[in-house]
C-alpha cells in the first residue's frame, strides 16, 4: 500500500479497497468510502477462496470446517453472471450479492452492471433482481443486462 500511495500526485486520489488501509491503520487517508450504489465491484471482491488438489479427502474435510455457505452463495451468483457473459477481470463488469432474510438462508440479491466496449458510447446498466438460486440469479441478471445494451455487449 505505500508504494500505492507514494505515485498518487499532491491533489491526487486512487481507488483502493477501503479494508486494506483498515487493516494497515491508515484510515486517516481515506477521503472517502463508495458504496455499492456509488460503485459495483468486480466479481468476488471480498472473498477468499482456498483450494486444494483434487482427491484430497484429508484436506477436503479440513476446509470444510471453514465453509461459509453464506460467502459461497453470494459469490456463487456473482461468478455465475461472469461466467454467463463469458468474461474475466477485465470485462467492464461488476457484480455484489447480498443475503435479505434470516441467516444466509434468505432470497440473494444481486446488484450487477456492464458497460459496452463501444468506441462511440460507453453506456452503463445496472439491475438489481432478487432470487434463491445463485447460479440462475446470475445467469438470469447477466442475460437481461445484455438484453437492454444490444449486440455489442
Amino acid at each position: 500500500m505505500a508504494a500505492r500511495l507514494s505515485k498518487v500526485p499532491d491533489g491526487g486520489a486512487i481507488v483502493v479497497a477501503a479494508a486494506a488501509f483498515q487493516r494497515l491503520g491508515l484510515e486517516q487517508h481515506l477521503a472517502q468510502v463508495l458504496t455499492v450504489e456509488e460503485m459495483v465491484p468486480q466479481v468476488g471482491q471480498g472473498a477468499l477462496g482456498i483450494e486444494c488438489r483434487e482427491g484430497d479427502d484429508a484436506t477436503a474435510g479440513l476446509l470444510a470446517a471453514i465453509e461459509h455457505r453464506l460467502s459461497r452463495r453470494r459469490v456463487d451468483a456473482e461468478r455465475a453472471f461472469l461466467a454467463e457473459l463469458g468474461g474475466d477481470c477485465d470485462l467492464p463488469a461488476g457484480a455484489h450479492a447480498r443475503v435479505v432474510g434470516v441467516h444466509d438462508e434468505g432470497d440473494l440479491v444481486l446488484d450487477a452492471f456492464l458497460a459496452t466496449d463501444g468506441t462511440h458510447e460507453a453506456r452503463v446498466v445496472r439491475h438489481h433482481a432478487t432470487g434463491d438460486d445463485p447460479d440462475a440469479l446470475g445467469h438470469a441478471v447477466a442475460r437481461h443486462l445484455r438484453t437492454v445494451l444490444g449486440p455489442d455487449a
